[in-house]
């Protein structure tokens, strides 16, 4: 138990070398091979992470008892397939920066990009201030140029961030036409962006579906739900919203 309990405020992953027979039996155990998959999942976005949140993930998911999804992630402790990550190795590679998924990691995770872009829009509004209509009719203009090339890189968080700010001047100035005009684009952004994410979730859970791998479907149908949830305010009656609720609970049903 005392085993268990520490690993449970550990920062965990997967390990980097697992025998084929042991890979084979845990893709074997429905449970198990959910864990393994959600960890995969968990260690594309960061280097490592922690067993409560993985708990969360999976009660989220399906209605399997807590007993069970503790059992087998004991197991998979027990068998080292999960093990723990020394946080003075994430500290190291952090300052270190030896890889460029740890770079992507800090950039992404460890450095918050609304607090960044928090602090920018501060001080354009402290510049706005200063400047006469002119100039920053020119600053507006400069900033939809950089919105636009960021939009043709597919750059959707820069793209966002550049419209909004240029949206502020706009607002500042009190011109109505570009209020309307940007406004539109940074909703046909975030709707692009959302579609792409939708199409990425749903393809995942199809490519799960087909392999048998009903837990880890649930999780990327629920994704894809709570993205169509999002959409309900311009279209209530998106018939894809009904479709992907029928899949999990057919799903859930085969467990």
């Amino acid at each position: 138990v005392d085993f268990f309990n520490i690993n449970l405020v550990f920062p965990m992953t997967l390990a980097q070398s697992i025998p084929p027979y042991e890979l084979k039996k845990v893709k074997s155990n429905l449970v198990q091979k959910a864990i393994y998959n959600l960890a995969k999942e968990m260690l594309t976005k960061k280097s490592f992470f922690f067993i409560n949140n993985m708990l969360n993930r999976l009660q989220r998911i399906v209605n399997i008892e807590d007993e069970v999804i503790l059992f087998e992630l004991y197991q998979l402790l027990k068998l080292k397939i999960i093990i723990s990550t020394p946080i003075e190795a994430i500290a190291n590679n952090i300052e270190s920066g030896q890889t460029s998924d740890h770079i992507k990691m800090i950039k992404s995770n460890l450095i918050s990009p609304i607090i960044t872009e928090n602090a920018n829009i501060g001080d354009l509004k402290e510049r706005l201030k200063t400047m006469d209509k002119e100039s920053a009719r020119k600053l507006m203009r400069e900033i939809m140029k950089n919105a636009r090339a960021a939009a043709k890189d597919s750059k959707f968080q820069l793209t966002l961030n550049q419209y909004n700010r240029a949206l502020i001047i706009a607002k500042d100035l009190n011109l109505k036409e570009e209020i309307t005009k940007i406004s539109l684009k940074i909703f046909n952004v975030e709707s692009k962006s959302k579609n792409i994410e939708l199409d990425f979730n749903i393809e995942k859970a199809e490519k799960a579906e087909k392999n048998g791998d009903v837990i880890n479907s649930i999780n990327f149908y629920q994704q894809a739900l709570k993205i169509l949830d999002g959409f309900k305010v311009y279209n209530v009656a998106d018939t894809r919203i009904k479709k992907i609720k029928k899949k999990i609970q057919k799903l859930r049903a085969d467990i």
